[in-house]
């Protein structure tokens, strides 16, 4: 499996010298499950940042309405973080199906790769 930074699948700079169909899917697969582990990782992350600073905000005597907003703000993460969540079944399914499978195994063929 080759997989790439958040530009994208490594997959696509070999492109050009591959199969364009076969490439074609096994980069929107790809690119499919890293846009939703990264929406996951991306709320958790901001989830853990608004606890911490609404900490140390109560700890200065923040007014409530501002510890209020963060809540929203957190509400409106935990919700994002359980669409990707739910998304992720059926993307990964997508990615690790044995058609998908194939694809990959004739792109590192005809890569190279034995």
């Amino acid at each position: 499996m080759v997989v790439g930074d958040e530009d994208g699948p490594a997959l696509e700079v070999f492109e050009p010298v591959l199969d364009p169909v076969d490439a074609g899917k096994a980069v929107r697969d790809l690119k499919e499950l890293q846009d939703v582990l990264g929406r996951f990782q991306d709320s958790e992350v901001q989830r853990a940042t608004l606890r911490t600073f609404a900490a140390e905000m109560v700890a200065d005597g923040v007014e409530v309405p501002t510890l209020l907003a963060m809540g929203e703000l957190v509400a409106h993460l935990d919700k994002e973080q359980q669409r990707a969540r739910a998304e992720f079944d059926r993307v990964f399914a997508r990615y690790v199906r044995p058609a998908s499978a194939r694809r990959m195994a004739r792109l590192y063929a005809e890569g190279g790769g034995r």
